[in-house]
């Protein structure tokens, strides 16, 4: 695989342009993901109401969300030249060269290319060594081995909206492509929240007439 400090200008402008739309599409269902787990979860913790059974569906749901939201942000840090990732837009937009090739061909590219830049660097490697760790060992594959590291709520949180800045930076170089804002996460996560909310004290009602007959 060719570096991409190797790669003429033009041909690494052609690769972002392609990359970018796939990597806002994922960052929006990782986004989501993670919001669907945020709802679920505070709903389980506030619902004092809710039945046992209602409980153990809810925590499936919410666990597997909470994957899939791990799962996706690993993906898109994957350091894999060959892989689509914001590691691979990075390797492009940090050198000036492509960035003046890309302002030619999208209007605010260089103010995108910035934005990009200055929120990578925000990444805390050391939390996102964690986050793969936990993925390759108790996730992604069932391996012999304990899992030894995994990530807080907060720490997963932080990395979901550094995510979702990254991709919403990027939006200017994916034409008629809406980012996912992130304040669209705490939208999902209410609706999930109401959905289960519903569905507890649905469920609670329907024990009650059990109980009564």
């Amino acid at each position: 695989m060719q570096s991409a400090h190797n790669v003429a200008p033009e041909a690494a402008v052609a690769d972002v342009l392609a990359t970018v739309p796939r990597l806002m599409a994922v960052t929006a269902v990782t986004a989501i993901s993670f919001a669907l787990f945020d709802g679920a979860n505070r709903t389980i913790a506030r619902e004092k109401r809710a039945t046992a059974d209602a409980r153990e569906i809810a925590s499936g749901y919410r666990g597997d969300c909470s994957l899939m939201a791990v799962l996706r942000l690993v993906l898109l840090l994957d350091r894999d030249p060959k892989m689509v990732s914001f590691q691979r837009v990075h390797r492009h937009l940090k050198r000036p060269e492509v960035v003046a090739v890309l302002a030619k061909k999208k209007a605010g590219a260089q103010v995108a290319a910035r934005d990009f830049l200055a929120v990578h660097k925000r990444i805390d490697w050391e939390v996102h060594g964690r986050l793969a760790h936990f993925r390759n060992t108790g996730v992604a594959h069932l391996t012999p081995h304990e899992i030894k590291r995994r990530i807080t709520y907060r720490e997963l949180r932080k990395f979901v909206l550094l995510a979702t800045r990254m991709a919403e930076c990027l939006a200017p170089l994916a034409s008629d492509m809406p980012p996912f804002y992130p304040d669209q996460i705490a939208e999902y996560s209410e609706r999930s929240a109401a959905v289960w909310r519903t569905a507890f004290r649905a469920e609670h009602k329907a024990r009650l007439k059990r109980i009564a007959k």
